[in-house]
């Protein structure tokens, strides 16, 4: 079989469909119609070739007879004169503008000499995470520990459809933490092996394909679909390596909620932001400096009567008080108002 000179991804051109690109499939699923969940539109996948550069594809609804069956994740393939498009999709799973298509005169042959990589993992720092610098939707994969599991919560979607959402939190090799919000059979599988972490031990996870998303001041990376795809405690070569870090790292250190953090006794938000942090009481806040703080206190009391908003200075911003003249207070609605910035009229 002739197939001709292999062209990697990169060097593909919209203007020409005559080459061959050799590719690994690393995800494989079906996208269900937006009217219609039971019927699928398309194929869809992402592949990697030999130079390590991802590309999404896929199969349209009208060719499914051909290609179907043919395709099966993680197995290596010859594409002969597929399509090449921009990928104009919403949701982008790969950094890659432009999208492989399986068209009717495309051909597809097995290939048993692949030599690229085996998953395709591109990690994001935790701490570009948490200082923003990665755009948000932004496709990404994560690997750390799994520190702490929040509840478990169950709703229904706009269409009436039961789902599930499970909040955790993972560190990496510099005890940077960062949130995954795992939904359905994604937060199943965690929740299982965080149950029973104490057979099981230090629970270390890939999330590949995962949608970054920012909340206040937290990242959050999200499970997608059937796109994501979830390593638990995997014989994986990148897994592997981080575990034997992750201890060799504990052993020279001399922090022993590091080292507990090993045997199986992970931190609660409680210890993370409480135990471990300085804070100080309500009256030694210097509100003349802008930093975090921690700040631990009771409840004594809830009003119901104050608005949520404030009146606030045109100029400035700032919050604006009432006006006191001669001992009456005028009301915000005679617009005598006073901003602590401004010099007050005589």
């Amino acid at each position: 079989m002739e197939l001709g000179n292999i062209t990697y991804l990169k060097d593909l051109d919209l203007a020409r469909r005559d080459y061959t690109v050799k590719v690994r499939v690393l995800r494989l699923w079906k996208q269900p119609m937006y009217n219609n969940p039971e019927q699928f539109y398309s194929i869809e996948m992402i592949v990697v070739d030999e130079e390590g550069t991802t590309m999404q594809g896929n199969v349209l609804r009208r060719w499914f007879p051909r290609f179907e069956q043919v395709f099966n994740e993680s197995d290596c393939y010859f594409i002969v004169k597929p399509t090449i498009g921009l990928n104009e999709s919403k949701y982008k799973y790969v950094d890659n503008k432009n999208k492989l298509g399986i068209y009717c005169d495309t051909d597809v042959y097995p290939c048993k000499d692949f030599n690229g990589p085996l998953y395709g993992f591109s990690f994001t720092s935790f701490k570009d995470i948490i200082d923003k610098t990665v755009p948000e939707n932004k496709s990404i994969d994560v690997i750390g520990f799994v520190a702490d599991v929040k509840d478990l919560k169950k709703f229904k979607t706009a269409r009436g459809k039961d789902t599930k959402k499970l909040n955790v939190i993972i560190q990496d090799l510099e005890m940077e933490s960062i949130y995954l919000s795992l939904w359905d059979s994604y937060a199943d599988r965690i929740l299982e092996q965080w149950e029973n972490r104490e057979q099981h031990g230090v629970i270390v996870v890939i999330l590949q394909f995962g949608t970054l998303k920012y909340f206040g001041r937290f990242g959050y990376v999200n499970s997608c679909f059937n796109v994501s795809k979830l390593f638990i405690n995997s014989d994986v070569d990148e897994m592997t390596a981080f575990r034997n870090s992750l201890i060799a790292n504990s052993a020279a250190s001399s922090c022993s909620s590091q080292s507990s953090r090993l045997s199986g006794i992970f931190l609660s938000l409680y210890d993370e932001y409480v135990v471990r942090s300085e804070f100080n009481n309500i009256a030694e806040v210097n509100l003349n400096q802008a930093k975090s703080v921690v700040v631990v206190g009771t409840v004594q009391m809830i009003s119901e009567d104050l608005p949520w908003y404030y009146f606030a200075c045109k100029t400035c911003n700032k919050k604006v008080f009432p006006k006191v003249t001669n001992d009456i207070r005028i009301s915000f609605k005679n617009e005598g108002v006073l901003c602590k910035g401004s010099i007050p009229e005589n």
